[in-house]
């Protein structure tokens, strides 16, 4: 999932995901019928996407400017606080 000013579409192919963007208008007045429902499921699921990623950046390691000398861990650095993230509980209120 991301913004509409993020050009990773091709990056994400290559690794075989997919990515959910909201359309956006282009000076065509309203959204039709499809792109208002689009629009709606993303917004519904953005939520949770967003709880997730800031359960994963209250990690200590994550917190601050990562030193561009960690650039090449850093990838494995956010798998690992991700992994751990779930272990701290869930995204919804019971």
């Amino acid at each position: 999932m991301a913004d509409t000013r993020f050009d990773i579409k091709s990056d994400l192919e290559k690794r075989g995901c997919s990515l959910s963007m909201p359309p956006f208008q282009e000076d065509q007045g309203q959204f039709t019928v499809e792109q208002l429902t689009e629009t709606m499921d993303i917004a519904a699921v953005r939520v949770y996407v967003e709880r997730a990623v800031r359960k994963v950046k209250k990690f200590e390691i994550l917190r601050n400017t990562v030193p561009i000398s960690l650039g090449q861990i850093l990838e494995k650095t956010w798998f690992v606080c991700a992994h751990l993230a779930n272990f701290t509980g869930s995204l919804f209120k019971n």
